[in-house]
This record gives C-alpha cells, sequence and structure tokens, in this order.
C-alpha cells in the first residue's frame, strides 16, 4: 500500500458493514420534482425510534443519511439538526451513521444568499456556462471548481460539522469532473494549470527548462490555455498530446488535492471518523481518468468507495462488480456494493465470497424488508427469508469474515500512464478480467504506487501495459529474478511514460526483441 495511505479506523475494518440507507431530505425530494405527495411524513418516519429500532433487529449495522445537500449550511440547518438528533438515537443503539455530505455539486440559488462568494466557486466550461451535476440518483446543481480555496474552506466546514454531530463515516458524494468538454476553465484553473507546467517545465532553472523543452518545444507557459475538446467523443482516442496529457494530469492532481484536504480534516477532528466516496461510479469507464478520478492516488485518501447510488445489477455485471470489490481490497478499503432489484442471490454470493467488509448496502432503510413489521412479512417473502437467513449467519461468524485473507496468487499491473492515455492497455485489462473469471482464478489489481508489493504474488500480468517506466521495468526484471512469473501482454514496454515510441521495449531484458503475432515467451520462475 502506498506510504501516504490513511490508517482506517478498527471499527471499520472489523464491524461488518451491512447498510441501508434513508430517503432524501424533504428539500432535496421536492427540488428534484416527482416526490410522493406524503414526503414529509415519510422522511419524518424514517427518522423515526420505531425505525431505528427495526433496524437493530433486522441486523444492520451502518444507516447512510444525508446531511449536507449543496443548499448551504445555515439553508439546510433545520435538517441538519434533525440529522444530529437521529445519530444520537441510532449511537444509543450501537448503530453506526455515515453522513452523507454533497462535495461534487451546490445549489447556487440559495447558497448565495449566504455565501456571496460563492459565484466565484462555480466552474465555467469552455462555452462560459456553469456545467451541471444532473443525475436521477443525485441532487442536480452546479459543478464546484476544486481549486477554489474558499470552496475548499467551505467543505471543511461541511465535512467538520458532519464530524462535530458524530457522524462515523463522511461520504463525500458526486466528486468528479463532466466529461470534456463540459470541464472548468475558470480563470482559477486556467492561472493553476500555468503554475502547474510552470513547476514541472518552465525556465526558472536548467533542469526544468530541459524538460520543458524535452516535454513541449519551448518552456514558457505564460499564455498557456487548457486544451479544447471538440467532442466528449474525442476522449475515446489514445492520447500523445503532452497539452492534453499534462491537463489531465492536472484534473487528477487537483481532484487528489482537494479529497486529501477533506480526509485530513476529517481525520483532524475525529481520528476514528471515517472517509469515503463515490469514485467507483467511474469503476471500468474510458472517462474515469478524464474525470479527475485515478484510483492508484486517490483510494489511498479513503476508507469505503462505492458506485454511489448506482445499485448492483446482476450477472451481466457481475465480473465488473467483483473487480470493484477486489480493487477496493487490494487498495485496504472497504467497499459498499448496493443491492438491486431482483438479483439477491447474485449479490449474496458476491459479497460472501469477495466482500471482506461485510455484505453491503441493501438499499432504502423503508423497504419492507427493513421498515417496521418486517418480521410478519418472512413466511410470505421468500427472498426476506434468504436475506434473513445469509444476515443470522453472517454475525454469526462475522469474525471470521473480516479477519480474512486474501489469497490470490495473480497481480494485474495497472500502469498509470498506460490506463490514462492509452486504449490498448484498458481493453487488454477488460478482456482478460472475464477470462480469469470464467476460469476460477483469482487476481487482484496492482497499482503503480503499489509496485514495492510485487513479491507478494506468483505470477503478475502486464496487460499492454505501454507506457511502462523504466523503473518498474526495473522492478519487474528484480521480481522475475527472485523468482516471481510475469505474462506480458501486447505492447507492454515500448512507449515511454510520454508515450512516445522507443526503439526498445523497456522490458527488452526480459522478453528480447519483439515478438511476432502469437508467439509465446516464457520469463521466470513462478507459475500461474
Amino acid at each position: 500500500m502506498p506510504e501516504n495511505a490513511r490508517s482506517s479506523p478498527e471499527w471499520i475494518r472489523s464491524f461488518g458493514l451491512i447498510s441501508v440507507t434513508l430517503p432524501e431530505p424533504p428539500l432535496v425530494q421536492k427540488y428534484l420534482g416527482g416526490q410522493p405527495i406524503d414526503t414529509d411524513e415519510e422522511y419524518e418516519h424514517a427518522l423515526s425510534d420505531a425505525t431505528l429500532d427495526s433496524l437493530v433487529r433486522a441486523g444492520v449495522t451502518l444507516v447512510r443519511v444525508r446531511l449536507f445537500s449543496g443548499f448551504g449550511l445555515e439553508f439546510e440547518k433545520n435538517e441538519m439538526e434533525r440529522v444530529r438528533d437521529f445519530i444520537s438515537r441510532a449511537h444509543a443503539r450501537s448503530l453506526k451513521v455515515a453522513a452523507i455530505v454533497q462535495a461534487g455539486s451546490v445549489i447556487p440559488e440559495t447558497l448565495q444568499i449566504e455565501e456571496n462568494e460563492c459565484q466565484n466557486w462555480l466552474q465555467v466550461n469552455p462555452q462560459g456556462h456553469h456545467p451541471a451535476l444532473r443525475s436521477s440518483f443525485e441532487v442536480e446543481g452546479v459543478r464546484p471548481c476544486y481549486n477554489s480555496e474558499s470552496y475548499q474552506r467551505y467543505m471543511e466546514r461541511a465535512c467538520g460539522t458532519a464530524v462535530d454531530f458524530g457522524a462515523d463515516l463522511v461520504f463525500l458524494n458526486g466528486l468528479g469532473y463532466n466529461p470534456e468538454p463540459d470541464t472548468c476553465r475558470c480563470p482559477i484553473c486556467v492561472a493553476a494549470f500555468r503554475d502547474f507546467l510552470r513547476a514541472q517545465y518552465g525556465a526558472q532553472e536548467d533542469r526544468t527548462r530541459h524538460a520543458g523543452k524535452e516535454r513541449f518545444g519551448h518552456s514558457n507557459f505564460t499564455h498557456v490555455r487548457p486544451p479544447v475538446f471538440p467532442s466528449a467523443a474525442a476522449s475515446a482516442h489514445p492520447i500523445d498530446s503532452p497539452h492534453v496529457q499534462e491537463w489531465v494530469r492536472f484534473k487528477v492532481k487537483t481532484l487528489t488535492a482537494f479529497l486529501s484536504r477533506l480526509s485530513r480534516a476529517i481525520t483532524k477532528r475525529n481520528p476514528e471518523c471515517a472517509v469515503g466516496t463515490d469514485l467507483f461510479r467511474n469503476f471500468g469507464s474510458n472517462s474515469e481518468v478524464l474525470a479527475g478520478i485515478s484510483f492508484s492516488e486517490q483510494l489511498p485518501q479513503l476508507d469505503l468507495v462505492s458506485f454511489g447510488s448506482e445499485p448492483f445489477s446482476g450477472s451481466e455485471s457481475e465480473g465488473f462488480s467483483i473487480a470493484a470489490l477486489r480493487a477496493a481490497r487490494a487498495a485496504g478499503i472497504a467497499f459498499e456494493p448496493i443491492l438491486g432489484d431482483g438479483e439477491l442471490d447474485a449479490y449474496l454470493a458476491l459479497n460472501f465470497t469477495f466482500n471482506d467488509r461485510g455484505l453491503g448496502n441493501f438499499g432504502s432503510a423503508l423497504s419492507d424488508w427493513f421498515s417496521p413489521g418486517w418480521e410478519s412479512e418472512v413466511d410470505q417473502d421468500g427472498e426476506l427469508a434468504q436475506l434473513r437467513a445469509y444476515i443470522n449467519f453472517y454475525n454469526e461468524h462475522k469474525a471470521d469474515f473480516v479477519a480474512s485473507t486474501s489469497l490470490t496468487a495473480v497481480g494485474i499491473f495497472l500502469d498509470t500512464p498506460s490506463e490514462i492515455f492509452g486504449t490498448e492497455s484498458r481493453l487488454a485489462r477488460s478482456v482478460l478480467q472475464e477470462q480469469l473469471a470464467e476460469a476460477g482464478i483469482a487476481w487482484e489489481p496492482l497499482h503503480t504506487g503499489q509496485s514495492g508489493a510485487l513479491a507478494r504474488y506468483r505470477c503478475i500480468v502486464l496487460p499492454a501495459s505501454e507506457c511502462l517506466s523504466d523503473d518498474l521495468a526495473r522492478a519487474f526484471e528484480q521480481y522475475v529474478t527472485s523468482g516471481g512469473s510475469l505474462l506480458v501482454m501486447g505492447s507492454a514496454g515500448w512507449r515511454d511514460p510520454w508515450r512516445r515510441v522507443r526503439a526498445a521495449s523497456s522490458l527488452q531484458s526480459l522478453i528480447g526483441e519483439a515478438p511476432v503475432d502469437g508467439e509465446r515467451r516464457e520469463s521466470g520462475a513462478g507459475c500461474c
């Protein structure tokens, strides 16, 4: 695990997470529209002692509740106080509470009433418009600029409020950028991008000046602006332009710094308060890095990650969900998948097999499976009876599940530049993961920052990791020399981290000259 990884609170490692989610507060539902006519009464019922007692009887251990929705801390004060009271009553019943804090959008029309400066917090796309976060599962709002110091301080206040109100976990919702070209080009980001380039490639000293000329052919970034993307489709192609490559890296750095700052603020206020996000809503997508998301850099800042509000959606995506579970487990954090409709068998099997932190999220706290009176439905509801049997079994043997260790012998290496700038590596990885799953072979993802953990695997696969650096190539040479087995696929090592074509692969000492199509070469003493 990377050196900057969080030290997760003990409770999230051993508690056994069985969670449900309360409905959105009436304020959010009314803003979205389409809400039931009895929204206020339903939400009051969700916060009641009767609901809490029913959840305890059902074996729930964690309840997710919306604390801050981006309307403004003062504007939402009354609702937040109700949540504060709910957290206190939940704790009296030994339930943990995850407070959802909206970090990826704001509602300017109400926020500006209490924060005049908030108009300068908003992202501005190349057309001069404010990009919106739009989803049927999340509050519609405007994307904030993650480089804005004022917005960062405001979000520290929101997270601090959640901690002070007793939250056991602060869940930062909606983090990320929209797909290009609907991404921030505000003056703050333009200036920060110039500083980002100047620090690495500027004319201030010989080292950076040389790097600038090698990278861009010049070292003057006074007037540089973020690149223009003519359409979202452009992001699906390999990225060779250094201008675009550095813009992608800049967005990753910006989002990582923002997440890291909030994570540190939460931990400083209470070391036993965990931090989670919905970063995995982009998991497996070609757009995840263009959204500013890099799992190798951001997962170490977290204790829990999820798909957000997207549920587990059945056998056709089972391999996808297994990959997400393995990615979280390899990073040493909890993963919270969400049950979809009609998929209980697959969902329970998935979590019992791969999830070492719990059984995931079972949806609404007010469903027939958890709301008051669920006991009377067990005899009539076969799925509910099955769920009760699994939860009871899990709670009886919880210590064995949460103490389990991975015996995975195969690691799939995810080289960051290859994943970001190319397409071959992502495609090769996707096919390989499906093939391994069909063959019943367990695997774990390995990120660039985990190169020190190579020795724990009997076999490591490089799925067309074309942009492999010289340092990583040397690490794999040492791994093979020490008895490990390396499977090299496609054009691994044939480009440098800037995606420039090499005269020979950085792995040449292991694989020799370029193999002809279909040729198999083996290197290493291990087996896979």
